[in-house]
């Protein structure tokens, strides 16, 4: 790990968060947002890489799950918390695997 490298996108992190907070512009947080996913891939050992390469099928199967159920409607729509059993019903879905 280069730790000159991480100090300096540790800087850049931390100027463009300044900018920022103090003008709340959408290109600032963009720019914020990059410099601070640069500095924690600097900050990745390349276990690190692998094992998030290897949930995000995991992820995309639950998301795909959820829109298929149409979960998210239910959820946009709702005025306090939905539990699983709520969401099953409207899909006759097993309760039991929608909460996982």
């Amino acid at each position: 790990m280069d730790t000159e490298r991480i100090q300096h996108l540790l800087t850049e992190a931390q100027s463009s968060l300044s900018v920022f907070q103090k003008t709340q512009a959408e290109t600032s947080r963009a720019d914020a947002l990059e410099k601070v996913t640069s500095l924690a891939r600097a900050l990745e050992k390349p276990k690190d890489a692998i094992l998030k390469l290897s949930y995000t099928p995991s992820v995309c199967m639950a998301l795909k799950v959820a829109i298929d159920l149409g979960v998210f409607p239910i959820l946009a729509k709702a005025t306090s918390p939905v539990s699983a059993e709520e969401l099953a019903t409207v899909k006759s879905a097993d309760p039991l695997l929608v909460g996982q």
